[in-house]
């Protein structure tokens, strides 16, 4: 009778144990499987952050202004194929990290500094917004006097008039002869030359047409003519 009161006390035991074993080891899947379920939810979260970055491409505004002397901007940007302009100051949206091209065309009497047609400026967009200025310089042009006279039949020159040339340039005048009148030849001081051809009206009426090219310099120039 003491054998089988033992042999139930240990069974008891043995059991006892087999059933907090199993608590255990249930306590340890939970946990176990709590912990996957957490971080399945956290690699989730981070695919889908980084799906949304990876489909969402950040902009950065590109903002070109131009002076007085610039007639049109030109740009070309995320990744076209050709120039876009504008007449006035444009505001853009650039996509970060790709490249942006742009450059000016001077109006009259102006010449770009720099970013021009043949060589357009580009930079790659960053993270932060940009603004270019284009700018020109006025063109400066030497203007210089060629003064015109003429002597009549040997006679002391008088002045008939004056004209203002560009530097390189050329300038022209009529020169009012009379009945019959011979234009016989031209001479200008500075090493300024001039040619004089005659014009028709009438029955006798000849007046001379006077020429003068590449001037550089202010000269004054003598018609001299015969009556």
């Amino acid at each position: 009778m003491k054998l089988n009161n033992k042999g139930f006390a240990i069974t008891g035991i043995l059991y006892g144990l087999l059933i907090l074993f199993a608590l255990l080891v249930g306590s340890y899947l939970t946990v176990l499987t709590a912990r996957k379920n957490r971080l399945d939810g956290i690699v989730e979260n981070i695919e889908n952050e980084y799906n949304n970055k990876k489909n969402t491409t950040s902009t950065y505004t590109l903002t070109l202004t131009k002076d007085e002397g610039v007639s049109t901007i030109y740009y070309k940007i995320n990744g076209a194929s050709s120039f876009s302009s504008s007449t006035s100051n444009i505001t853009l949206s650039v996509e970060y990290g790709t490249e942006y091209y742009y450059y000016g065309t001077s109006s009259t009497g102006h010449t770009m500094d720099s970013c021009t047609e043949s060589i357009p400026c580009h930079k790659t967009m960053g993270t932060s917004a940009v603004t270019v200025n284009l700018t020109t310089s006025k063109v400066t042009t030497t203007t210089y006097t060629v003064r015109i006279m003429k002597s009549l039949d040997g006679a002391a020159a008088t002045v008939v008039k004056e004209i203002y040339v560009s530097s390189g340039g050329t300038g022209s005048a009529v020169i009012t002869g009379g009945a019959w009148y011979t234009f016989d030849s031209v001479s200008c001081t500075n090493r300024q030359s001039a040619s004089i051809t005659e014009s028709y009206y009438g029955t006798s009426q000849v007046d001379g047409n006077f020429t003068i090219k590449n001037v550089t310099s202010n000269t004054v120039c003598t018609v001299y003519i015969s009556s």
